[in-house]
């Protein structure tokens, strides 16, 4: 539960990694996320982490007594990211592309250690707050990912009508959780 958990926070922590980039600067560690070239079997990959990160995380939360408001949009998420997923699922088979896994998708599934124990460790209105806060920024973080690398990088036609499909659904729940953000 905890990894994929950490595909979610990656959203919210874009730019940290895992243990195997621990020698690295950190500006080091940036350069290697910008600059890596993406194949589309690997930008397929991305969206899975980021859908079962996702679910993983809003799931979690929702074992939680939240605010009405929070648990609709959590609802909300599941409901989006399980649906994406699936159909993302069925795009790659459609494609004959088998998911690979890149640096990014790697450093998702590693990152956030240190936000999951710290939110996690939150009770009642801090850990509302501290969880839709996380959710805006990572995407805020999710769609300069999208714009930079993903858009830019996909080959196949398909795929890019998925991606911007997917692009605009991280805009509305982006949108989604500003509006819920300003109420706490």
């Amino acid at each position: 539960m905890k990894s994929n958990f950490c595909a979610f926070v990656f959203f919210s922590s874009f730019l940290f990694f895992g243990s195997s980039y621990s020698d690295f600067t950190e500006s080091t560690r940036v350069e290697a996320v910008q600059e890596q070239q993406l194949d589309d079997s690997q930008i397929i990959n991305i969206m899975m982490t980021v859908d079962k990160g996702e679910l993983s995380a809003v799931q979690e939360a929702t074992k939680r007594k939240l605010p009405a408001s929070i648990d609709l949009y959590a609802k909300y998420l599941i409901q989006q990211h399980q649906q994406n997923l699936e159909e993302l699922s069925l795009l790659a088979k459609q494609l004959n592309m088998q998911p690979k896994v890149s640096v990014i998708s790697t450093s998702m599934v590693a990152s956030g250690q240190n936000e999951i124990k710290a939110l996690n460790e939150l009770q009642g209105n801090a850990f509302d707050k501290a969880f839709i806060d996380s959710i805006v920024k990572g995407h805020k973080e999710g769609l300069e990912l999208i714009d930079t690398k993903l858009l830019p990088q996909t080959k196949n036609p398909q795929l890019k009508a998925f991606v911007e499909k997917f692009r605009s659904m991280v805009l509305e729940h982006l949108e989604k959780g500003i509006k819920i953000q300003k109420t706490l």
